[in-house]
């Protein structure tokens, strides 16, 4: 559920140091790919979300850490406004629970705000939790063309599961379609908001014909950036899976920071 940026964080650096430089219409390249990481909070998820995540787990809060890998890979191009993509995520959980930093004060979640590379990797080997992604992206039309701030229409459908570690049981589906919008140029590209319906097995009653809402921020730091290459980039996401009815619900937010794969084995980030 937490999506892929769409556009790498190397492009991102190179844009803001040449403010001078006529904007292309798509800043997007034609392939990236992303780690990142981050706090996630299901708070106001479904009960049966909180059961399948811990059945023994009591607590209201659920706060915990998030981290994945993210790529976008354009198969063909018919014209600036017209794009086919294929793109792929995976999403590994850990409750903050289960990291003690008092105990533990060296462990990578504990360290700068758990925001880094090492983070993230230590957040997938000892993940809890798993859901991924893969799906095709059609872009339709150009939205504020030539601006700061252009867009892209696009029709997007994607398949996946969810699992939880050592739970025996079968892979849940997660599956949606539907149209959204999405920014291709600017500081905040890579941003969209889409909405549409699927299936998520999750749920006893109302598993088909659900309601999807995925809102997604991200932005590059600002031109007082002290050192280009340690370009990051944040984002924020706010997901809604609802039956549109008095069934069960579930809202998440996530927010982090997200890496260049590239710029990553290249040692950029300095870690």
């Amino acid at each position: 559920m937490r999506r892929r940026g769409s556009v790498s964080a190397l492009a991102g650096c190179l844009a803001l140091l040449s403010g001078g430089v006529a904007r292309a219409a798509d800043e997007r390249e034609p392939f990236d790919a992303h780690l990142y990481v981050g706090d996630s909070v299901s708070s106001f998820s479904a009960s049966e979300v909180k059961r399948f995540e811990n059945p023994a787990d009591t607590n209201e809060v659920r706060q915990g850490f998030v981290a994945g890998l993210d790529f976008d890979y354009r198969l063909k191009r018919w014209s600036d406004a017209r794009n086919l993509w294929i793109f792929g995520e995976t999403v590994h959980g850990l409750r903050s629970v289960e990291v003690d930093c008092r105990k533990n004060p060296d462990a990578a979640p504990c360290v700068s705000g758990g925001l880094s590379g090492t983070s993230a990797l230590f957040v997938i080997r000892n993940s809890r939790s798993l859901e991924a992604y893969l799906g095709f992206q059609l872009d339709l039309a150009r939205v504020n063309p030539d601006t700061e701030h252009e867009g892209r229409i696009f029709l997007r459908a994607q398949g996946g599961f969810m699992t939880v570690a050592r739970s025996g049981a079968d892979f849940v589906d997660n599956h949606f379609a539907g149209l959204g919008v999405t920014l291709v140029t600017g500081r905040f590209r890579g941003s969209y908001l889409d909405g549409g319906w699927g299936r998520t097995d999750l749920y006893f009653i109302h598993r088909d014909d659900r309601l999807k809402i995925d809102g997604y921020l991200t932005w590059a730091p600002g031109k007082g950036l002290r050192r280009p290459r340690r370009c990051l980039r944040g984002f924020a996401e706010f997901y809604v899976d609802t039956d549109v009815g008095r069934g069960s619900d579930t809202a998440l937010v996530y927010f982090g920071v997200e890496l260049d794969v590239d710029d990553l084995l290249s040692g950029a980030y300095g870690e």
